[in-house]
């Protein structure tokens, strides 16, 4: 199962594949009820940062910039964790299915209604406007932004996904030669894009693809090398300490992937990787602890509120909301609102959330005949 980081029905309902090792049954059916506390996390420090980010507060701009250094990477994790091969054809049809269907459907169903409300409050587009709009819709990646500016990263996690499983599916491990290069070719061409082409603004966020890349290797690694996760302090201490002394020597830690901004060459995506695994790490802690549980309806919720909660953001702020936390509150609380309302109607499951039709009950079937 290649996991999408966002879908609550896929399931991460096994831990993951360790090479020439059998799961017990027990342990492949239970749902991993980390990963959805993990999810919601990630999400609610994605919309977070996105508001704080352009607050009036200046210590909230700091707190942005503290979780821009790990929050997308960590999705990206996520996703690679649960890796398994596949072949190409197979996994970019699930992927079609899963992610590019909700991306379509949730991008024109968002430009259509932010085209009515212009037109509601009074204002016109001319036609070069309109013109833009719909060449940016199709274009996607850097040329989405405000409202739909987080769009680009589910057409980099399908590319980043096709792109490593072409190599791993063909590799023993995560560890062996021919996905090592790929992992060395991704991270030199990705910091090469970061200095040579800044901001750069690409189709489907296709310079972003190559630290996807690295990211999605990550979580495929600590998924096969479970003594990572023993060993995980000093690992995580050694790497906390070069990026201090580096930070001490004057380089600058920043982290935004889509604007392909992936701080110090090295030490940037290492230290993002570092700090997804801390948030990992407490999420496996708090799996059995009942108070964190209510982050499981949150993650499953994720993939709609990854999509909708700038626009809900945006427009409150265009209709005179200014509060971080009504801000915050709105633009979780209306798209899990949504994303219960899409998950009871099978043409919406479909369309919006990437989902199959919820199976018929037959006993209820039965009992109803």
């Amino acid at each position: 199962m290649e996991a999408n980081p966002f879908d609550p029905l896929e399931d991460a309902s096994r831990e993951p594949a360790v090479p020439g090792q059998s799961l017990p049954t027990t342990i492949r059916d239970q749902r991993v009820v980390w990963v959805d506390i993990c999810r919601g996390f990630g999400i609610i420090t994605v919309v977070v940062s996105h508001i704080l980010l352009v607050s009036d507060d200046p210590y909230g701009q700091y707190l942005a910039w503290g979780i821009f250094l790990f929050h997308i990477p960590l999705f990206f994790i996520l996703s690679g964790y649960f890796y398994s091969p596949s072949s190409t054809a197979d996994l970019a049809r699930k992927r079609s299915k899963t992610l590019l269907l909700p991306y379509v459907s949730f991008l024109a169903a968002l430009v259509i209604l932010d085209v009515i409300l212009t037109y509601a409050r009074g204002q016109t587009l001319a036609p070069w406007q309109l013109r833009e709009i719909a060449v940016h819709s199709v274009l996607g990646g850097q040329f989405l932004t405000g409202k739909f500016g987080t769009f680009w990263f589910v057409t980099c996690l399908f590319l980043a996904q096709l792109a490593y499983n072409f190599i791993a599916a063909r590799s023993r491990s995560a560890l062996s030669p021919g996905v090592l290069m790929l992992v060395a070719c991704a991270v030199v061409v990705g910091y090469a894009v970061m200095h040579a082409f800044p901001a750069a603004r690409t189709p489907w966020a296709i310079s972003c693809v190559p630290i996807a890349i690295v990211a999605l290797w990550f979580g495929h690694m600590l998924a096969q090398r479970l003594s990572l996760v023993r060993f995980s302090a000093p690992l995580l201490c050694g790497t906390f300490l070069i990026c201090a002394i580096a930070a001490t020597a004057g380089l600058h830690f920043s982290f935004s992937m889509k604007d392909t901004n992936f701080g110090p060459p090295l030490l940037g995506i290492l230290l993002a990787m570092a700090l997804s695994l801390v948030v990992m790490l407490v999420a496996m802690r708090l799996q059995n602890w009942r108070p964190a549980h209510w982050l499981i309806p949150v993650g499953k919720a994720s993939l709609v509120i990854m999509f909708v909660h700038q626009f809900v953001h945006f427009t409150l702020r265009d209709l005179g909301v200014s509060r971080d936390l009504e801000l915050m509150l709105a633009s979780l609380i209306v798209p899990f609102v949504l994303f219960l309302a899409m998950d009871r109607f099978w043409l919406s499951r479909w369309l919006f959330l990437g989902k199959a039709p919820k199976p018929v009950d037959r006993s209820k079937l039965a009992n109803a005949t």
